[in-house]
């Protein structure tokens, strides 16, 4: 019977540690599906990179002058709205009182003027009769004079106040369409540029591929040439593309696609591209495959 016990006691070590790896191993992630082959460049030489689309006039990244909180959101994505269109509002309590407060002490000011402007006025007759002394003249001509600046000051402030309720209204700064709403009623809306813009505005009516080219290749590119974009993902989806302008700066490279094999420790040469918005079913944002006519 004994010569029977270590056997057993050993598959049942066998066994207890098969189920604790079991338990304790993780599932191996899946390889992310391969990409789908881009579309064949059709020039005979080529350069190739990699767009992002983005608005024709640039993807505005709309922001709040102060930090207060949101109290109404205008506009909804897709929405096309024009220039000078509220887009959000802030809470503007505070900066209507004070507006109310300026008004008041210009009306204040204003009857100070007016009282001071008659006084002298009547000493300025007394004053044509020789009836009255220079420095008694000269103390009404000041007080007349300095409660004119009065009005002026007042003035100044109650537009400073306006301005300020003004700016809590943020509008439009161009014709386009409302490509990203990030920001809801009861919010903060903070003063810095943040990391994700309250809203994105563009012109969407003529779009542009932003086509990052690799510094090495950057000797090759020449303003004017031809190019060609196809859809990532759909290769048969894809656009002739006129030359708008060749960004003279080289930047360095930003992650575009998110893998592990494209580079960033190289710097890129931008280049622009233009196509109408119904040739080619994209959107803002999508990355496409662009290549740019090399020859001669």
């Amino acid at each position: 019977m004994r010569k029977y016990i270590l056997p057993v006691l050993a598959i049942i070590g066998v066994v207890f540690a098969a189920n604790f790896v079991a338990k304790q191993r993780k599932d191996v992630p899946k390889p992310p599906a391969e990409m789908s082959e881009p579309a064949p460049a059709p020039f005979d030489q080529t350069i190739s990179g990699t767009g992002i689309i983005e608005a024709s006039s640039e993807n505005i990244e709309i922001a709040s002058p102060i930090g207060a909180i949101v109290k109404y959101v205008k506009v909804q994505v897709g929405q096309m709205v024009k220039t000078g269109d509220i887009l959000f509002t802030l809470d503007d309590r505070e900066a209507t009182a004070n507006v109310d407060i300026k008004r008041a002490a210009l009306d204040v000011a204003e009857a100070e003027r007016l009282d001071a402007q008659q006084k002298f006025d009547r000493w300025k007759k007394l004053s044509d009769m020789q009836s009255v002394s220079k420095e008694e003249f000269k103390s009404r001509q000041y007080a007349a004079q300095l409660a004119s600046a009065n009005v002026k000051r007042a003035q100044a402030e109650l537009a400073a106040a306006q301005t300020d309720l003004e700016i809590r209204s943020i509008r439009a700064p161009i014709d386009g369409e409302v490509l990203k709403v990030d920001v809801r009623p009861g919010e903060f809306a903070p003063a810095q540029v943040a990391n994700n813009p309250l809203i994105i505005l563009g012109s969407t009516d003529l779009l542009y591929i932003r086509v990052d080219i690799d510094e090495n290749d950057a000797w090759r590119v020449k303003p004017n040439t031809k190019a060609h974009a196809s859809l990532r993902g759909n290769k048969q989806i894809q656009t002739d593309l006129k030359f708008v302008r060749i960004e003279p700066y080289v930047v360095p490279k930003k992650s575009l696609t998110g893998q592990s094999t494209e580079r960033v420790d190289t710097r890129v040469l931008q280049i622009l591209y233009s196509f109408p918005k119904g040739a080619m079913q994209a959107y803002v944002g999508q990355l496409v495959d662009v290549h740019i006519d090399a020859g001669k």
